[in-house]
């Protein structure tokens, strides 16, 4: 009984409850909320083309092969989607969620939809908690809390956890992996090492475009050795587990990525020459007239953020540029050795659907509020309580009601407009 009642633990109990951790559990449930409701936006007609795709060849896999060595057949294994426009991991979920589900009731394709985006409505609140843990590094608890609520706003994330597709997971694994890549710098470890070759092997199992994510990581490796001094030999040993480690858990999440590489390749060389125009369908001829760069920033300054976040984030995303060269600061030239190159690789293809650029919005909401507060004009009067409700109360006003209009007139009204 004293155990229980010890000051230490009556204030461990506080510490971890209240205030901050409270609020940030209320924010998670609010997020998660909004981007549940709605979420039978299509009366399970599965109109989300990636979604249905995914679903479908999700739900025509069998796991007969796999204990037999037809697994290894890429020809004979019922396991090879032989389909690799998005990686095999979500397509490997569904059918994993199917057999679940079939445990209780007879589960059709058209059901399994609501499961999937509860899924993607959870994992994108959960990426709410890391921008909070992220924003800490730079900021106070009180404007981390802030970030995470702006972020739970997000039109283009509520937009992405509707449907059951990998850019709300990749933009997941890119906030965790550039989290870890700065704490590697700090204390380089075989487990960090390990943490991030799975985050690594996970987002290129859902997505290709990933892959651009081992340059922060590479470079966290670099810096580690400048900033620390560690040995090349301890550098080499992890490396090698960080490639070890991604190369085993890509072939255990997306295994006929290396049994069926022809396909693979082919499939993935299919969508590049897509989004540079090179192949011409249908649903791609909306984005021939448009101007590289300068379209994903004004659909995300119209649909995505909305022109108040947007602003102050674009404002934010040049200030805290010339803060990281100017500081030398690491996290800076990690987020940048990514965001810059992943913008321009993306923003110059001739098809730029917004949802490309969906990992980017975390950061900038994060621009957006460090800019405010990295001020010395306003963070002098940010410090006063009132001035500073005064500042955060109206952005939140407008954002949420840029999101309210979202979700009244997408997700909660008849879908027959659709």
């Amino acid at each position: 009984m004293n155990f229980f009642i010890s000051k230490l633990n009556i204030q461990t109990i506080k510490n971890y409850f209240l205030p901050y951790n409270f609020v940030l559990l209320i924010i998670f449930i609010f997020s998660f909320m909004l981007r549940l409701t709605g979420i039978n936006w299509d009366s399970g007609y599965l109109f989300h083309p990636d979604e249905r795709a995914i679903l479908m060849h999700g739900y025509d896999l069998t796991f007969d092969s796999i204990n037999s060595f037809d697994f290894f057949n890429a020809d004979a294994s019922t396991l090879n989607p032989k389909w690799f426009n998005y990686g095999s991991l979500p397509v490997y979920f569904v059918k994993i969620l199917s057999l679940l589900s079939n445990i209780f009731t007879n589960t059709s394709i058209y059901d399994l939809r609501i499961p999937l985006r509860i899924t993607s409505a959870l994992i994108d609140s959960i990426t709410v908690i890391f921008i909070y843990k992220f924003s800490l590094i730079f900021l106070s608890k009180k404007w981390s809390l802030f970030v995470a609520f702006l972020l739970s706003l997000s039109v283009i994330n509520i937009q992405n956890s509707h449907y059951f597709t990998t850019d709300i997971f990749i933009t997941n694994f890119s906030l965790l992996i550039i989290y870890f890549s700065y704490f590697n710098i700090k204390e380089t470890s075989i487990s960090k090492s390990i943490i991030l070759g799975l985050l690594f092997a996970l987002g290129l199992a859902f997505k290709f475009s990933f892959i651009m994510i081992i340059i922060p990581i590479f470079l966290s490796y670099f810096l580690a050795k400048k900033c620390n001094g560690i040995s090349y030999l301890n550098l080499l040993t992890y490396i090698s587990t960080f490639l070890i480690t991604s190369i085993f858990s890509l072939f255990i999440f997306q295994p006929y990525m290396f049994l069926d590489f022809s396909t693979y390749f082919a499939h993935i060389n299919e969508q590049s020459k897509m989004v540079r125009g090179i192949l011409d369908f249908p649903y791609t001829r909306q984005y021939i007239e448009t101007t590289s760069f300068i379209y994903p920033i004004t659909q995300i300054f119209k649909w995505g953020l909305g022109p108040i976040l947007s602003v102050f984030g674009f404002l934010g995303f040049i200030y805290f540029l010339f803060f990281s060269i100017k500081k030398r600061s690491l996290m800076g030239f990690l987020i940048f050795s990514w965001f810059i190159p992943y913008f321009l690789i993306n923003g110059s293809f001739q098809v730029k659907f917004m949802r490309y650029f969906l990992p980017l919005i975390p950061f900038i909401i994060f621009f957006s509020v460090w800019r405010s507060t990295g001020h010395p004009f306003l963070y002098a009067r940010l410090k006063n309580g009132r001035i500073m409700l005064s500042v955060c109360l109206p952005v939140c006003r407008v954002s949420g009601l840029f999101s309210r209009c979202f979700c009244v007139n997408l997700f909660w009204s008849s879908i027959s407009h659709i």
